[in-house]
């Protein structure tokens, strides 16, 4: 018994919607001669699941995304220009502010970035995506979080129960309840062996110890011990 996919391409006389159709019931080839659905055939919906697919890229009437304003429109959010004329149509479920020249939008339950020509860069397959921040933007799959870079590219993989945005060129990264720090390649800089950590400031970053807070350089050094209830600056 094999598992039998039929895409698009084989059945566009079916009336289907765009995306891919999957057969959910088990077929033996053995013996059967495999044709194309002849026009106006409609396949049971009891035996096809439809997949919806992700929005096509959209062309912008503008060159720079900056120059334009998020905006919902019947529950549907896109972005105008400056005439108020939708330069990307209304087609997303949520929409984040302009940051670093991208976008971050939702579909179908799903995030992805548009860049700065308004061209969906990142297709919509994240469970959570941050604004872009210092050129970076933190992305969550499978329930574990990690970062891309401004071209939509992969520097610190989904691994990690939590991350910081980038600060002073580190990350603060939770691992399996522990904290340390990560560099914007997702190298490990300071151990994770923290039950808490605050974000780089001037050189220096607050540590929990013991339930103790300490204070500690860019190199891991301890430079107050853990003896505080809490640390501020």
């Amino acid at each position: 018994m094999k598992r039998f996919f039929l895409t698009l391409a084989t059945l566009l006389g079916c009336g289907c919607i765009a995306g891919q159709v999957v057969l959910q019931e088990d077929i033996s080839l053995k013996d059967k001669k495999i044709e194309r659905a002849p026009a106006g055939t409609r396949v049971p919906a009891s035996v096809v699941q439809v997949v919806e697919t992700p929005p096509p890229l959209v062309t912008p009437k503008v060159s720079d995304i900056n120059k334009l304003f998020a905006v919902s429109d019947n529950g549907r959010w896109g972005m105008v220009n400056m005439e108020g004329e939708f330069a990307i149509p209304p087609v997303y479920d949520a929409m984040k502010a302009v940051s670093c020249s991208h976008v971050a939008v939702k579909y179908d339950g799903k995030w992805g970035y548009l860049n700065k020509k308004g061209i969906l860069e990142t297709p919509c397959v994240l469970e959570e995506a941050s604004s872009y921040e210092n050129g970076y933007a933190l992305i969550r799959q499978n329930g574990r979080w990690g970062m891309i870079d401004s071209t939509g590219k992969s520097c610190i993989r989904c691994d990690y129960n939590q991350l910081h945005p980038v600060r002073e060129g580190l990350v603060a990264a939770c691992s399996e309840g522990l904290w340390g720090f990560l560099d914007t390649k997702g190298s490990l800089e300071i151990p994770f062996a923290y039950e808490a950590v605050t974000d780089f400031q001037n050189g220096r970053a607050g540590f929990k110890i013991n339930g103790k807070w300490g204070i500690m350089n860019r190199k891991g050094e301890i430079l107050i011990d853990a003896r505080f209830d809490n640390v501020e600056w």
